[in-house]
């Protein structure tokens, strides 16, 4: 009998894939023999070199009428030439059941109920219904009820290049002072009501370099991240300050968080990764739910979730909502409290 060709469709974005990756761990360890590609539009180097799979596929983007038809037919194209038996979707939206729907695949797997957005149903042949109060990454595991597979969600493994991990090695080398470890610290973040104040962040790196020996690095991806952490870095005024790190490649980042003692960082793709590649991390939370989007419990994960309102958690049905000035409710004491609880050996809340 041939090995099964499979399509994992999850694109937006880096914590959306972060929490998919389960689902391939699954497929690759149930199916050995498979040929599993996964088709995205963003967080194509965190599976560049993942061994659990075959082909990573961005689909990019099309703009306005004619760029999205020609859009449509390069990725019908693209896809076609793979002849997958099975497409899996997991984002639950128009596009990507599209995507999928374009594979080819004679099955299309997909959600139901909230999972299941805009016109996703009209492309998905099987439909599976997660429920509504557990993590976004448990969810995820639900259509592979499809292929008969039942499996404990377990955090993804996040593989890195030798060039990555070279460079990083350079470049901690250039930064004194490193003996006693470093904390990574990444203060930005894709929508500003997710966002902890600068100058909190300026008393949290205060605290850590009076209390604790280690080293603090700022990193940013972005321009506007890279001023960010230089603002902070100028106004703190504890010594030895940190040190700002230059813009990396999402490989590089992986390769610097995977040797840090510790990270910290709002509700963002960034701090996904850090807890994916098993560092102990403090996720900051404000209009989203860390139950549904933070770190969770299983074998090797280590975080906590601070939480800006735990009236505003309790009292919220969907996963995301815009209440403002939530992030300004976290005291740097706080943030301090978890990062000593984690370094010392501690989890998640008590």
């Amino acid at each position: 009998m041939a090995h099964k060709r499979i399509l994992i469709v999850k694109m937006s974005s880096l914590g959306d894939v972060l929490h998919a990756m389960p689902v391939l761990r699954v497929l690759r360890m149930e199916f050995p023999e498979a040929f599993i590609a996964w088709a995205l539009q963003v967080g194509e180097d965190l599976l560049r070199h993942d061994e659990d799979l075959n082909e990573v596929i961005n689909v990019g983007r099309g703009r306005g009428l004619i760029g999205g038809l020609r859009w449509i037919q390069d990725v019908k194209n693209t896809l076609r030439t793979f002849n997958f038996d099975s497409a899996i979707d997991l984002q639950g939206l128009t596009k990507s059941g599209l995507v999928a729907w374009l594979s080819g695949a004679r099955e299309i797997i997909g959600f139901r109920g909230q999972n299941c957005q805009e016109l996703n149903r009209i492309f998905t042949t099987d439909r599976y219904e997660p429920p509504d109060d557990i993590h976004v990454a448990a969810q995820n595991m639900y259509p592979l009820k499809h292929f008969n597979i039942q499996a404990e969600l377990d955090i993804p493994r996040i593989h890195t290049c030798r060039a990555d991990e070279a460079g990083i090695h350079e470049l901690l080398a250039g930064i004194p002072d490193l003996s006693d470890g470093f904390i990574v610290i990444h203060p930005g973040v894709s929508r500003e009501n997710k966002r902890w104040p600068a100058s909190q962040f300026v008393l949290l790196c205060e605290l850590i370099t009076k209390r604790l020996p280690h080293r603090i690095l700022l990193v940013g991806g972005s321009q506007q991240e890279y001023e960010l952490c230089l603002d902070i870095q100028k106004k703190v005024l504890a010594d030895p300050g940190p040190e700002v790190v230059p813009g990396l490649s999402l490989g590089q980042f992986t390769a610097l968080v995977k040797r840090a003692a510790l990270f910290v960082g709002n509700d963002s793709g960034p701090t996904h990764i850090a807890f994916s590649a098993g560092v102990p991390a403090v996720f900051l939370f404000g209009p989203t739910l860390p139950w549904r989007n933070g770190g969770y419990t299983c074998a090797g994960g280590r975080s906590v979730n601070i939480v800006a309102s735990e009236e505003h958690v309790r009292r919220q049905t969907k996963p995301y909502v815009r209440d403002k000035g939530l992030m300004e409710k976290i005291e740097p004491e706080t943030v301090m409290a978890a990062i000593e609880r984690l370094l010392n050996g501690g989890n998640k809340e008590p």
